[in-house]
């Protein structure tokens, strides 16, 4: 049987969006254990017909997009530092101290 490779692309949007689920699951658990959406609902001073399955869904998307975003910004600023490590701007050497120049 042939394995599937993923891209890196795909492999990345995975690597983002797996931990960030996992993380808006305990969030959202701790937090609607401390915090009754009913209490949410009359803080909005809106009246609004939301049932607390849906109070308890947007707070869970809520706090999945945080998570991803927090996820997808360490990702990025990951590749961009591995990027400048392989591929420096400046390709000289950096300047000789005072004692080296002595010397040589």
């Amino acid at each position: 049987m042939e394995q599937e490779h993923w891209g890196w692309r795909r492999r990345s949007i995975a690597e983002v969006l797996w931990p960030s689920f996992l993380a808006a699951a305990v969030g959202t658990m701790v937090f609607f254990a401390l915090i009754d959406p009913d209490l949410l609902l009359m803080a909005a001073e809106r009246q609004a017909d939301w049932s607390q399955t849906a109070i308890y869904s947007v707070g869970f998307f809520s706090f999945w997009a945080l998570t991803a975003l927090s996820s997808g910004l360490t990702t990025w600023l990951i590749r961009t530092e591995r990027r400048k490590a392989e591929f420096p701007r400046d390709r000289r050497r950096p300047p000789e101290s005072d004692e080296q120049q002595e010397q040589g």
